[in-house]
């Protein structure tokens, strides 16, 4: 009877502690799987956020060359000048958007590449050790079994992931590393593989790592060697988002994930590509921003509104076909001295050193026709003050003020000191007396109005011939930034 319940009692033990933690226990190759699996799609992470990279900078080069042609040919189609100065205010605030985008989303999407690589490199160093710290054969020192079978070595495609590889020639992966994080890494995943068996690395600690005391930590904690030997927990201890090589992860990286899941803008951005943006369903959407700051509409307009505005503006057909902007601009074409000859190219296929000779002539010609306009308008203004004096001498001549005043073009002007009260030419009191005024002094007033206005268009293109220089540096600036 008492050899029956001892031997009742010993199976009872046994079979309640099958389960429990041993010196030389195996890590499981399901878990071991997981953990490489997660570190393969970690070692993508940068070349995700290169490609993002490379998009952008690509999108910002075809925005300096698109921008640079449809000012030139603002400058030689005044007909079309509006509609392609307000092309090139949207092309501009695109540039700015990925511009600040780079500086904010793109810096943290670059940061966090860095930590996912961090940690694949953490992981490998782990598994990759449990794998390697074993005899050739299975039941001699076996530390990574084929799930909890013992002395049974698990498949070579278990730890594939977590071989190391060249990071620069990795093809981009689309996980988010969050929500991956937050699967692979959980009190769920379980660590121990066989039982019973002579893994050196989860052996007593100290025995294995020569420490007094406590248990020994892994991945910070995530898998933990028992003081006593085999795994401290069944499991995984810690959650990713309690652990501090993941945390960073495991708390913000789908922000990341988003911006960089976002479909990159990679539209051709040649007449084809921007009439695109004028289709009927697009255009109102597309261009509400620019054509509000473009008109300074107060307040500013719906998308319905800049849809008819732009409609008329463009020309767009209804039927979605080119607009008539747009088939203009596909028209427009330059002739440009090549070796000897003259050929004509499209402006929208002008390179940047053509666009600088386009400016180049554009501001010669309209300097031209300023300066051959100016010496008629001095000859002009100068017969009109010649006209203007003899007219004044007249009234001049009358000293008293009362055949001053008798006189029906002249008035003796009292509202000056002594030494400036005199006879003066009075346009207003002539007319007023039905007595025309002098020929010699309309033409005079009519060739003011003329010089200021020529006067007004010589300081626009002196102004535009400094602004030359701006407009040469901005060009030198793309082509250089076009040859990174």
């Amino acid at each position: 009877m008492i050899r029956t319940g001892l031997t009742l009692f010993c199976i009872l033990y046994l079979s309640g502690h099958v389960d429990a933690a041993t010196a030389g226990d195996a890590l499981n190759s399901a878990a071991a799987q997981k953990i490489c699996d997660f570190s393969a799609k970690a070692k993508k992470a940068a070349a995700r956020a290169a490609g993002k990279l490379s998009n952008t900078a690509s999108y910002l080069k075809a925005i300096n060359v698109a921008t640079a042609r449809l000012t030139a040919y603002a400058v030689k189609s005044p007909g079309w000048a509006t509609q392609a100065l307000i092309l090139t205010a949207y092309l501009r605030s695109e540039a700015d958007r990925h511009l600040t985008e780079l500086t904010s989303k793109m810096t943290t999407a670059v940061k966090a590449a860095g930590q996912v690589s961090y940690t694949s490199g953490r992981i490998d160093e782990v598994i990759l050790l449990f794998k390697n710290a074993q005899h050739r054969t299975p039941s001699s020192g076996l530390c990574l079994s084929q799930t909890k079978q013992a002395n049974s070595a698990a498949a070579e495609t278990v730890t594939a992931g977590c071989k190391s590889t060249d990071l620069t020639k990795e093809l981009a992966d689309e996980t988010d590393f969050e929500e991956e994080a937050k699967q692979v890494f959980t009190q769920s995943t379980e660590l121990t593989g066989g039982t019973n068996g002579n893994c050196a690395l989860t052996a007593a600690v100290l025995t294995a790592y020569k420490k007094d005391s406590g248990n020994m930590l892994l991945l910070d904690g995530l898998i933990e060697i028992a003081s006593a030997g085999g795994f401290a927990t069944d499991n995984i201890k810690k959650t990713a988002a309690a652990t501090d090589i993941f945390k960073p992860i495991a708390s913000s990286y789908t922000a990341t994930h988003n911006y960089l899941s976002a479909a990159d803008t990679t539209g051709r951005l040649d007449a084809e590509g921007l009439e695109k943006l004028l289709k009927p369903e697009a255009v109102g959407r597309n261009l509400k921003d620019t054509i509000n700051s473009f008109y300074q509409y107060k307040p500013a307009k719906e998308e319905n509104d800049i849809k008819k505005i732009a409609t008329e503006l463009f020309k767009i057909p209804a039927d979605g076909s080119d607009s008539g902007f747009i088939k203009a601009l596909k028209a427009d074409k330059e002739l440009f001295p090549t070796l000897g000859t003259a050929e004509q190219q499209l402006t929208m296929q002008l390179d940047y050193q053509q666009l600088a000779r386009e400016q180049e002539k554009a501001l010669q010609n309209l300097n031209q026709k300023a300066n051959k306009k100016g010496p008629d308008c001095s000859n002009e203004l100068s017969e009109g003050s010649e006209a203007y004096k003899k007219t004044e001498e007249t009234c001049n001549k009358l000293k008293e003020a009362a055949a001053c005043n008798a006189n029906p073009i002249c008035s003796y002007n009292t509202t000056e000191s002594e030494e400036n009260k005199k006879c003066k030419f009075d346009a207003k009191k002539a007319t007023s007396n039905g007595v025309p005024v002098a020929q010699a002094q309309k033409k005079k007033q009519i060739l003011l109005q003329r010089g200021v206005q020529n006067i007004k268009i010589k300081q626009t293109v002196k102004r535009r011939m400094r602004d030359k220089n701006l407009v040469k540096k901005l060009i030198v600036d793309g082509l250089r930034i076009n040859a990174k």
